[in-house]
């Protein structure tokens, strides 16, 4: 959506999974260009004000509000949002994507496979989109990298556990 959160936040954003809610920190983590056109076309104010035309998803969420957090994010409204922006990010036209009307953005998202909430990686490992590929990409990264560093901080207690006391 190309929002800035604070961190409280973030963190109910976080719970959210990254197929509604993809959260990054502006100070902590490395951001790529696709991710920083999606703030540059997206932003706060941008987001709020096209809730504004859904009168049961418009105003401020109750902090920490999971089921409030989840009616919006998972919204037909937040959805239509999502696919319109990436879009424009990529630079295609959004004339054909429909926004759904103001007495239904509220309703889920209706997933393929009625009823089920769609999973971020799909089979043989693929994300849906571009920003959740690039988002499953990056944990795997993250993965590695911690794998990487759990394994050397073994080694390493590991070799001090061996040592001579001395």
């Amino acid at each position: 959506h190309g929002v800035y959160l604070c961190v409280d936040c973030a963190g109910a954003h976080r719970g959210l999974g990254v197929h509604l809610s993809f959260v990054r920190s502006s100070q902590l983590d490395r951001w790529s260009g696709a991710q920083l056109l999606r703030m540059r076309h997206g932003g706060s104010r941008r987001f709020t004000e096209f809730l504004e035309g859904y009168p049961q998803l418009a105003g401020s969420v109750p902090q920490r509000s999971r089921p409030a957090l989840r009616q919006r994010y998972a919204s037909r409204a937040a959805a239509f949002y999502r696919r319109r922006l990436e879009a424009e990010c990529e630079g295609r036209p959004a004339d054909s994507l429909v926004a759904p009307p103001a007495d239904a953005g509220h309703l889920p998202e209706e997933a393929e496979g009625a009823g089920v909430e769609r999973d971020p990686l799909q089979a043989g490992g693929e994300a849906a989109d571009g920003w959740e590929r690039e988002s499953a990409a990056l944990l795997v990264s993250a993965r590695k990298d911690l794998e990487v560093a759990y394994a050397e901080s073994q080694r390493q207690l590991q070799e001090a556990l061996s040592a001579p006391p001395g």
